[in-house]
C-alpha cells in the first residue's frame, strides 16, 4: 500500500491571477490592516481621553457624579466645560469655525489652572502627542499649588 504524493504545486489557483490582481489584493490587505490599525488607535485614545477626563473631573471636585459625562461623545464636551467653570451652553461656541480652536485653547488653559497646574498648559493641545499626554499629567500629575 504506497502512498502517491505526486501533487503539481505549479498549477494552484494562486498562479492563476494576474500581476494587476496581485497587486489589488495586495492593496486590499495593506489599507485593511491600516484601518484595523487606526480603528484600535482611535479606541485607545478615545479610552485614554475619557479616564483622564473623568479623573480631572473627580480631582477638580466639578460635577463628581457625573463624572461619567467623559464616556459620551456630546456629553464629554459639557464635562470639559463644566470643568473650566463654563456652562455646557458654551459648546455651541465650538461650533464656530476658528472660534473653536482658540477657545478649546481657553478652556484647556482654564482646566489646567483648575488641576492646580500652570495655565499655560493649554497651549500644548495645539501639539500633536502633548494633546493625549496633557490630559494625563493634568488627571494623574500632582497638584502644583498645594490646594
Amino acid at each position: 500500500m504506497g502512498n502517491n504524493f505526486d501533487y503539481d504545486f505549479t498549477s494552484s489557483s494562486a498562479s492563476n491571477l494576474t500581476s494587476d490582481q496581485v497587486a489589488t489584493l495586495g492593496m486590499g490587505a495593506f489599507f485593511g490592516a491600516y484601518i484595523v490599525f487606526m480603528f484600535i488607535l482611535v479606541v485607545i485614545v478615545y479610552v485614554v481621553m475619557a479616564l483622564s477626563l473623568s479623573k480631572i473631573a473627580m480631582k477638580t471636585k466639578t460635577n463628581v457624579a457625573h463624572a461619567w459625562f467623559a464616556w459620551v461623545p456630546i456629553l464629554n464636551v459639557i464635562l470639559m466645560l463644566n470643568v473650566a467653570g463654563y456652562s455646557g451652553w458654551y459648546m455651541f461656541v465650538l461650533m464656530v469655525p476658528f472660534v473653536n480652536i482658540i477657545f478649546a485653547i481657553y478652556v484647556w488653559m482654564k482646566i489646567s489652572k483648575a488641576c492646580g497646574k500652570p495655565d499655560y498648559l493649554g497651549i500644548l493641545m495645539l501639539v500633536p502627542l502633548a494633546n493625549i499626554i496633557l490630559p494625563l499629567y493634568l488627571a494623574y500629575g500632582d497638584r502644583l499649588d498645594n490646594k
